[in-house]
């Protein structure tokens, strides 16, 4: 019957596994259409970014058309003012040849008058000479100074003259220099212009070229795309029509077998049910067996309690006698100075004028309250404390054996004030400092146990009492974090300590994870199995959680051996690690993976689930053989030698199998050792 339920499952999950691939085939089409989609939306883009960059070269032609038409714009008016230079040139040569005219012309003027004036000279002469000699005199010397006047004129006016032709030449000859410097600027300027336009019309043509090309390339494109997605969109209609009609037949298969299941179903969860409550009734029978153990070991604590308590008694009478006898001697010796006893010892006597005891009974009463202590009588042990307390408040051993007496009855504040004593005598003993800082610790005086607590040397601080209490302190300050590192020390030196998890299980989780509360409920559930006592606020907390644990690890155990039966070493280490996470302190859930992952030749994963695990027998084993599937010889041969020295048992088939694949020639001695020879 259960062969065909695993039968049915297997087929279920083949079922349910064709119809994912179906469901991952489509959804590699929708991939792919999408792809396709995708890929068209980048060529659209490339076109659109191809037209972009057309758009900007014709902008760019556009502008060098136009700067050529500025160029030569530039170019008329250069040639305009050139023109204009010339004009001014000839009329400034007109001006010249004009001017040069009139001074001919007025130099024919000056000779016509000359020669009148001769004329006119001649006459008066004739005159003259007619008029007599005194006016020929002063009419010779009125034609010599006209003369004279009129030669300075003409020098004056052909100076002048000379002057403005000078002038005149210079400027024209300066004009001339300038134009051919204008007309070979003008010129370069032109040829300039001329090749920028022929680079800028090669460009503009080679431009329009490629964008041709382009266009005609992402013409192209546009096309295989629309065939593609014309191609891809009837694919994904068919394979959509496929996937229609797979998933129609595999949903009434999945119907079928979800039926066929659930009968099968129904009667696994019987059969369960059956095999769980065979397995309550064995628990049952257990438990009865154990309670009735317990019972009868009760019965006799309580025999053996109400025979230490009828010996202590007994001791204490004869305790008290003797302390009789004492006082009476010590009274007789106080009328007399000194009694030698009979053993020849001095009788410890008590003088009136102290009323304190003599060192010698001081000592004997601490041995008696130190073997009191020893054998679980604190009555005794506090009466003898009590006593050498009234007589020397200061003696250390008596202080201090009082405080730990009320210490263990949580008496935290008598016990601080024995244990204060204690440490003003000997604060240099680690054991004091602790002892003190947790009376301080049951008073809730955090910060005066760690101010106490800082006062330990290095050494002191691996100490078991010293981690626990600062963690407590800590835990108190508010200082949770620290106060976790502290206790988690404390638990790893005593595991069995249920005063240690039930303190971690108090402090809040490092995290809000499901993890972190099942651990702190599972540091709660094996503090309760070692004796705490119930914390109201945590059983309110994390009584559901561990319910749900405890349920977890029986679901998950049953569903592990159910792999380990047929075989699925997947499952099996899956359930395992799972079962291994949830319980860090036993190492038997970590075994069980590190095997199946060992017989799946996983090595690494092996040593994975034994690190942080308590060392076994089988689980140095395992370490050993997976070393040596990594190659690790030296490392192998070490564990190996453990695990022979903490009695491994040699291999079934199924590791033997596996060991028979390893080379003999490199780790021989090795396989012997796991092999148990």
């Amino acid at each position: 019957m259960e062969h065909r339920a695993a039968a049915s499952l297997k087929q279920s999950e083949e079922l349910q596994r064709q119809l994912d691939d179906l469901q991952k085939k489509l959804k590699s089409s929708s991939e792919q259409l999408r792809a396709l989609e995708q890929n068209k939306l980048q060529q659209q883009t490339a076109v659109n970014t191809l037209t972009t960059r057309l758009a900007e070269s014709e902008k760019q032609l556009k502008t060098a058309q136009d700067r050529y038409t500025e160029t030569d714009k530039t170019s008329t008016g250069l040639r305009q003012q050139l023109a204009d230079v010339q004009s001014r040139l000839e009329q400034t040569s007109r001006q010249l040849a004009k001017e040069e005219k009139n001074s001919f012309e007025r130099q024919k003027t000056i000779e016509k008058l000359r020669l009148t004036l001769e004329d006119n000279q001649r006459r008066q002469a004739t005159l003259s000479r007619q008029a007599g000699q005194s006016v020929q005199a002063a009419k010779a010397e009125q034609e010599r100074l006209a003369r004279l006047q009129e030669e300075a004129e003409l020098r004056a006016e052909q100076e002048r003259m000379a002057r403005l032709r000078e002038k005149a030449a210079a400027e024209a000859k300066a004009e001339q220099e300038r134009l051919a410097r204008v007309a070979a600027e003008a010129k370069a300027e032109k040829d300039r212009l001329m090749q920028l336009r022929a680079k800028a019309e090669a460009e503009a043509k080679a431009e329009r070229e490629r964008l041709a090309r382009v266009a005609a390339e992402a013409k192209a494109e546009k096309d295989r795309l629309i065939q593609a997605r014309a191609k891809a969109e009837a694919e994904a209609r068919a394979e959509k029509e496929r996937m229609a009609r797979l998933r129609e037949t595999a949903a009434a298969e999945a119907k079928a077998e979800q039926e066929r299941l659930a009968r099968m179903r129904e009667r696994t969860e019987a059969e369960q049910e059956r095999i769980r409550l065979k397995r309550l009734q064995a628990e049952t029978e257990a438990e009865k067996l154990r309670l009735s153990r317990l019972q009868a070991e009760t019965e006799a604590e309580k025999l053996r309690l109400k025979r230490q308590k009828e010996a202590a008694e007994a001791a204490n009478l004869e305790l008290r006698k003797q302390m009789d006898a004492a006082v009476a001697a010590a009274q007789a010796a106080a009328r007399t100075v000194a009694v030698p006893a009979a053993a020849g010892e001095n009788i410890p006597v008590i003088t009136p004028e102290n009323e304190k005891l003599a060192p010698k009974v001081i000592q004997q009463m601490l041995a008696k309250a130190a073997a009191a202590e020893k054998q679980d009588a604190p009555k005794i042990a506090r009466w003898n404390y009590r006593k050498i307390l009234e007589s020397d408040p200061t003696n250390f051993e008596a202080n201090f054996g009082m405080g730990r007496l009320e210490l263990a009855q949580e008496e935290f504040t008598s016990a601080a004030i024995y244990l204060q004593q204690a440490y003003i005598a000997r604060e240099n003993r680690n054991d004091v400092r602790t002892a003190y800082a947790k009376a301080l610790l049951g008073q809730k005086k955090y910060g005066n146990a760690l101010a106490i607590l800082d006062k330990c040397p290095d050494p002191a601080r691996k100490d078991l009492d010293y981690l626990y209490a600062r963690g407590i302190a800590l835990s108190g300050s508010g200082h949770m974090d620290q106060a976790r590192q502290y206790l988690l020390q404390a638990h790893h030196l005593a595991p069995k300590r249920g005063d240690i998890l039930l303190a971690l299980a108090k402090l809040p989780p490092a995290n809000k994870t499901k993890e972190a509360q099942m651990q702190s409920a599972k540091w709660y559930e094996d503090a309760k199995k070692l004796g705490a006592t119930p914390d109201p606020i945590l059983e309110k907390s994390l009584g559901k959680l561990i319910n749900e644990r405890v349920e977890l690890i029986d679901f998950m155990s049953g569903a592990a051996l159910e792999a380990e039966r047929h075989r699925d070493w997947n499952s099996a280490v899956w359930y395992y690690g799972q079962l291994r996470n949830m319980d860090p302190g036993s190492g038997f859930y970590a075994e069980r993976a590190a095997r199946y992952c060992f017989l799946q030749k996983k090595y690494q994963e092996t040593l994975k689930m034994l690190s942080d695990r308590p060392a076994t027998a089988s689980g140095e084993w395992l370490r050993a053989a997976a070393l040596l599937g990594n190659g690790k010889t030296a490392e192998a041969e070490t564990a190996a030698q453990k695990a022979a020295a903490m009695g491994a048992k040699a291999p079934d088939a199924d590791l033997e199998k596996i060991l028979n694949t390893f080379d003999r020639r490199k780790s021989g001695k090795v396989l012997q050792l796991l092999k148990g020879k």
